[in-house]
């Protein structure tokens, strides 16, 4: 399946990068990497993650380490819609 991150996604990513940038450059550039793998494995693999039926119809989430994946299957793509720290106040961001 084909792989998109709408605009959210690319934004977090990057938040993220600089989130952990501030301490270490090397570990924020790794741990974005993981990400972005993770979201290669969801493209080959995309009812691997959970339903989110309580969130939005079509929404899954995929947990890598705090942080989450949000994605959906769109006929053969994969969106990942948001990637954020499960601390966060998910219900309120969908």
């Amino acid at each position: 399946m084909k792989l998109r991150f709408r605009a959210e996604a690319q934004r977090d990513l990057q938040e993220i990068g600089d989130y952990i940038g501030r301490d270490n450059r090397q570990a924020a550039r790794r741990f974005v990497r993981l990400l972005r793998g993770k979201c290669g494995i969801l493209a080959a693999n995309p009812h691997i993650g959970r339903e989110r039926l309580e969130l939005r119809p079509g929404i899954r989430s995929y947990p890598v380490g705090r942080y989450v994946i949000f994605y959906r299957v769109l006929g053969r793509s994969v969106e990942i819609v948001n990637v954020v720290h499960g601390s966060r106040d998910i219900e309120a961001m969908f």
